[in-house]
């Protein structure tokens, strides 16, 4: 028997088609499990055969690039898609439009959804514009949705949303635009299943009535996160109802009063960031003790309080970064909590973090379960005057905090703090990590490595670890600076005389101390340092030493690339 050979199209050598002998459920089944419809389409032309076997692909994905090139494209495209879509069964939605440049795709989106509901309508619908705010309307027969995500569409009086939604779980809307903000509280109020919804960047048109701007989400038993972003127009945010609620996060939308009495008793997670009205009952009733479930907490950008009081048994994560002045009283219990992390900025000359962070610390109880501390210095703290004292402020972090890790946001060069106040006989810090957000400002020189021996003298970190903010290069040069730096000041490489005064000192009197050394002439840290190596370091809460790899300089260059989320190149210290 003669064997199959390809279409013309396919191949011009005329090789064996072997997968046209396939059945048709097999094909469909191959198809069905490429990442797009588009891919699945561009699989037709293997065969005249697979020409309309894509179908039948449960996804069904518009990808409408910008250019105007393609506007005589996009017509036919329109034109063809009209036609082949009504044997189209599809059971999730995708489309993605550009700038259109004036070709009615508002028009073709409507009568595309016409088209489909005319079947059995999809169980997912996701529609984004990238400019405006094009109107689209739904028809009647997708109120069988599941998920809807719409951006940069808008809701108008005659949308069929007004119908509810009985099986609707993840409602989000993005850039968006509603004639009434009433018409979005029928919308969540006629989804009963609702279990995700996602608000972004929305606004109003009728911002002049007296209901206008009011957010209400009540009685939905199913409700599991509410994001709300980026919305201006909510002058009133009512939660009520919501019992099962694990994750609320409110975001530059809190302009009016927020009314969450009582706190949903099982909310895990809570982050509030730049809400100016948002006022200090409110706030008390969420962070002290109205949420016994919470284990997440962030708080960014509030309003000037009296005094911050966060009450939480079962918190295991706090992060804050507010603009708080000295002296302001921050008072936190929390018995199960495992990693503190402060950050913050300099306002009116006014310190932020340290002041909070001490305060913190100072209010806590010693705790087994408390691990880290993630301790965020800006070039505008370093230069405070103010901050002499901050070998005092690091002993009684590392006194409560079993990790403590240090993180500057600035450049080598630009760190103009006086680290040699700090550089003193007493013992230094226990210090897990020192991270560097940022390469050397200008070539290495003697500013440089001032910073680094009265940093390095103070604080006997484990690790230092650079950052992938900045440019490969950047980066590179920055690690291999920092590592021939430590390198050069080991024990090791260090002059004989030097290291038999260091080791009859640990033999002999088993204090570390401080001599001179003939190469500097300065405190010799360095006799305490023992080795330094190149490891991949995987990021664990505990901090352990398990899964590191060592690698050689001459790699540094191309290990950038396994930067990951859990994994990093790292410089592991080992101290006497």
């Amino acid at each position: 028997m003669k064997p199959l050979l390809c279409d013309a199209g396919a191949g011009r050598r005329g090789e064996d088609d072997r997968l046209s002998a396939l059945p048709d459920e097999i094909i469909q089944e191959i198809m069905a499990r490429l990442p797009s419809t588009n891919e699945a389409a561009r699989a037709t032309v293997l065969s005249r055969r697979w020409t309309r076997l894509w179908r039948p692909y449960p996804t069904l994905e518009f990808h409408i690039p910008s250019s105007r090139s393609v506007r005589p494209l996009l017509q036919r495209f329109i034109a063809a898609a009209e036609k082949q879509l009504p044997g189209h069964h599809v059971e999730a939605l995708r489309i993605d439009v550009g700038s259109y440049y004036g070709v009615p795709l508002s028009n073709f989106v409507t009568a595309l959804l016409n088209m489909i509901g005319a079947r059995p309508p999809p169980t997912e619908l996701e529609i984004k514009f990238e400019f405006g705010h094009q109107s689209v309307l739904l028809p009647s027969q997708l109120t069988n949705l599941e998920i809807l995500k719409l951006s940069g569409c808008s809701f108008e009086r005659s949308c069929c949303c007004l119908h509810p939604m009985v099986n609707l779980r993840v409602l989000s809307l993005t850039r968006f635009a509603v004639e009434d903000d009433r018409l979005l509280n029928d919308v969540i109020a006629g989804a009963p299943l609702l279990e995700d919804l996602n608000l972004g960047s929305m606004y109003s048109r009728n911002k002049g009535s007296e209901e206008s701007g009011r957010l209400q989400i009540c009685d939905r038993t199913n409700l599991k996160s509410i994001t709300v972003r980026s919305c201006p127009f909510t002058k009133l945010i009512q939660i009520k109802g919501v019992n099962s609620l694990q994750t609320l996060t409110l975001e530059d939308s809190i302009h009016g009063d927020l009314d969450a009495s009582p706190p949903p008793p099982n909310l895990r997670s809570l982050l509030i960031g730049r809400a100016p009205s948002l006022t200090d009952a409110v706030l008390y009733e969420l962070i002290s003790g109205g949420c016994p479930s919470l284990q997440w907490l962030y708080l960014y950008d509030l309003p000037r309080v009296d005094e911050l009081r966060i009450l939480s048994p079962n918190l295991e994560h706090l992060e804050l970064a507010c603009p708080y002045p000295k002296g302001m009283p921050v008072h936190i219990d929390a018995p199960k909590l495992v990693d503190a992390q402060y950050s913050g900025y300099v306002e009116d000359a006014l310190l932020s973090i340290g002041y909070a962070a001490a305060a913190a610390t100072n209010n806590l109880e010693p705790a087994a379960s408390l691990c880290r501390a993630h301790i965020r210095f800006t070039p505008q703290i370093l230069r405070n005057r103010e901050f002499a004292d901050l070998k005092c402020f690091l002993a009684k972090t590392s006194s409560r905090f079993r990790l403590v890790e240090l993180c500057f946001d600035c450049r080598l060069g630009k760190a103009s703090f006086d680290w040699n106040r700090i550089n003193d006989d007493s013992p230094a810090v226990a210090v897990h990590c020192v991270e560097f957000e940022g390469g050397i400002d200008g070539e290495p020189d003697g500013e440089n490595e001032a910073f680094l021996v009265c940093l390095l003298w103070s604080c006997h970190p484990k690790y230092l670890r650079l950052t992938q903010c900045c440019t490969q290069e950047i980066w590179s040069t920055t690690f291999k600076y920092l590592y021939e730096f430590l390198v050069r000041r080991t024990v090791r490489k260090c002059n004989k005389a030097a290291y038999k005064c260091f080791y009859h000192l640990c033999k002999f009197v088993k204090e570390r101390r401080s001599c001179e050394c003939r190469t500097g002439g300065h405190r010799c840290w360095r006799h305490q340092l023992k080795n330094v190596k190149i490891v991949k370091k995987s990021v664990r809460e505990e901090g352990d030493d398990e899964g590191e790899d060592e690698y050689g300089l001459k790699r540094i260059d191309e290990l950038i690339s396994i930067f990951t989320e859990t994994d990093q190149i790292v410089l592991r210290l080992t101290w006497y």
